[in-house]
């Protein structure tokens, strides 16, 4: 195992093999990363590396693997992620999450499907996934759906990029997920209506391609998250997307994960 030091004075494993894909993983439940790097050993044939962002260290069976990088540290899920794809390799960015499984083949699907497109920088895969084993039909997975993430000003036909694959390049020329937000979900639909403003071209596939699981709103790991959606994010979003200022919203400053706090006091605390 190669260990270099990032610019963030963190310590990362360096895969030998440079990766196809890139998955990017905010880890909080180091007792399912095992079983999460089994499911994408089965979901894709090619070269791909794990970026794994967490205050945990790796357990013992994946710390000598070529296709796992980690780097510590206590920040929002958000600025986790904008921190792995800044030590990324791969041509391709995918979001991990350590609460779900991938399905078998669901990369190469992407992948392939990606590749189908007509080449451009800003091409879009997007997909469905399940949630407690429960299956939705293509309409969930428009932004417009949901209560939480409707705008007056968002298309019907829109989709959220929760499963989703594009080039890390482009993630990057986009500025990432804005760290304003805290957690996920709604970190990754304003980037999806920013990335649609800036006329990114999107493929929905039909197809469940990573399973997850649910441990409740209240207590556990999954709290923390829970009340950033609930308490600020939701707030943020809605102020953001409901007015028509909106409009003109398209990129950020990929560097702007730096200013965010280094802990996430919602889950860990007053540093």
């Amino acid at each position: 195992m190669v260990i270099v030091a990032t610019n963030l004075g963190k310590e990362i494993c360096k895969p030998v093999t440079k990766p196809v894909i890139s998955l990017i993983m905010a880890g909080i439940r180091a007792e399912h990363w095992i079983r999460r790097y089994e499911s994408v050993k089965l979901a894709t044939t090619r070269p791909f590396e794990i970026i794994i962002i967490s205050p945990y260290p790796l357990p013992p069976p994946l710390q000598d693997l070529k296709e796992i990088k980690y780097v510590k540290d206590y920040g929002s899920p958000v600025r986790c992620v904008n921190i792995g794809v800044s030590v990324a390799e791969g041509k391709y960015f995918v979001p991990c999450a350590d609460d779900a499984v991938s399905a078998p083949g669901s990369l190469d699907l992407l992948v392939d499907n990606f590749n189908a497109m007509p080449p451009n920088e800003k091409n879009v895969v997007t997909a469905k996934y399940t949630e407690a084993g429960n299956y939705q039909a293509d309409s969930y997975y428009l932004i417009n759906n949901s209560t939480w993430t409707s705008s007056p000003h968002v298309p019907n036909d829109w989709y959220i990029f929760n499963e989703m694959i594009m080039n890390t390049s482009y993630f990057i020329e986009m500025g990432g997920w804005d760290t304003a937000f805290e957690g996920p979900a709604l970190a990754s639909t304003d980037f999806a209506i920013r990335c649609y403003r800036d006329g990114a071209v999107v493929k929905f596939l039909s197809a469940e391609l990573s399973h997850f699981d649910h441990e409740g709103n209240v207590g556990g790991t999954h709290a923390p998250i829970y009340n950033a959606f609930v308490e600020w994010d939701s707030v943020l979003y809605k102020k953001i997307h409901d007015s028509p200022d909106s409009l003109s919203r398209t990129r950020i400053d990929f560097n702007g994960w730096k200013k965010a706090p280094t802990v996430w006091e919602r889950r860990f605390g007053a540093s």
